[in-house]
């Protein structure tokens, strides 16, 4: 006998008991579900708790009742039909998002059915409960694909929690993830660093000014750049944009930037990297006749600016694999790193 615990309604946690034994495939597709009152038997629970959760079960289209036959699992023909993912992210307000975009192309293609679910957070963690619990009752879907940026290795762990297979995008925070069951896979984004720093080699610039945001620019890319600064005697010089919010993050670089180059001398490149700024990039913010002299650049989308263009097509061929993997069961990798190919894009 399986005993339920009294911390949420017992019809909630037999509901997911079943949701996982189907998703697991310790219950396949088309076969009967035991009789409601073998169910109250076997858990220990009433009749009506047991109706309740079959409730649940078909609201999440996972079952169907045929009256004087039975409550059957739904079958699930992973040849013939689209699978059906969960794309999640969490992303501020006016922020670029490149590998969300890129992620929303591969699904968007028509291979698969999908539902996806972009949230705008400020960091506040009561919003990723209720998110969760959103994506908890999305029905039956064959794996939730989840982007982990903003998340920590909490979150990461409360992800893991859902009960269909899980693929997380982007690198993993810091913590302990003994005994999760999830696939990853992580672009390489230290090599954005490489090309942006063969750019600034190949410039002649007297040198070079980094303005990224402190929040969330990546500090492997920045630590990168300054190694490579170093090591090929580039003049570097870096500074931290902070803020709680996008808006806050454009405010203080609109203060920052034109204090910066009213010092400057000589031919100097600078790069903005996790700051969205329509007034710098077209060149309000630095007049070309006031600052002949100072080119601009970023590492984010852009236009009209000379940018970064990354190419996510080695992600997408990873995601495919790691889509079918989960969805015909077989072991998928816990985490690959992929290559991210890139160029710099003129402006003009």
């Amino acid at each position: 006998m399986r005993k339920l615990k009294r911390q949420e309604s017992l019809s909630s946690q037999l509901a997911k008991i079943i949701e996982r034994d189907i998703y697991s495939g310790k219950l396949e597709g088309g076969a009967s579900l035991a009789s409601a009152r073998t169910l109250a038997r076997g858990f220990d629970v009433s009749f009506q708790v047991v109706l309740s959760a079959l409730d649940i079960l078909e609201a999440r289209d996972l079952i169907v009742r045929i009256p004087r036959k039975g409550v059957y699992i739904k079958s699930r023909n992973f040849t013939g039909d689209l699978r059906e993912i969960l794309f999640f992210a969490l992303t501020r307000q006016g922020e670029h998002r490149p590998l969300i975009d890129a992620v929303n192309e591969l699904l968007s293609a028509g291979q698969y059915d999908y539902t996806a679910r972009i949230a705008v957070t400020t960091g506040e963690p009561e919003r990723l409960r209720i998110e969760l619990k959103r994506l908890e009752n999305s029905g039956f879907v064959d794996c939730a694909l989840v982007s982990t940026s903003y998340l920590t290795a909490e979150n990461i762990r409360q992800v893991c929690g859902l009960p269909y297979p899980v693929i997380l995008i982007g690198d993993l925070p810091a913590g302990d993830y003994a005994g999760l069951s999830f696939g990853a896979v992580s672009p390489d984004y230290p090599a954005l660093a490489e090309l942006v720093m063969d750019y600034a080699g190949q410039g002649g610039y007297r040198e070079t000014v980094l303005f990224y945001a402190e929040q969330s620019a990546r500090k492997d890319v920045v630590e990168r750049m300054e190694q490579l600064g170093r090591t090929r005697q580039l003049k570097l010089r870096k500074i931290a944009i902070g803020g709680q919010s996008n808006e806050e993050i454009r405010h203080n670089f609109h203060v920052q930037m034109p204090m910066v180059a009213w010092y400057c001398s000589g031919k100097t490149l600078y790069i903005t990297y996790g700051i969205n700024s329509g007034a710098y990039e077209d060149r309000t913010l630095l007049p070309r006749e006031r600052y002949p002299d100072i080119e601009l650049m970023t590492m984010d989308s852009g236009i009209g600016i000379t940018h970064v263009k990354a190419d996510y097509s080695e992600l997408k061929g990873c995601l495919n694999e790691m889509i079918a993997g989960v969805a015909g069961k077989s072991n998928y990798p816990l985490m690959r790193k992929v290559g991210l190919w890139a160029e710099v894009v003129k402006g003009d």
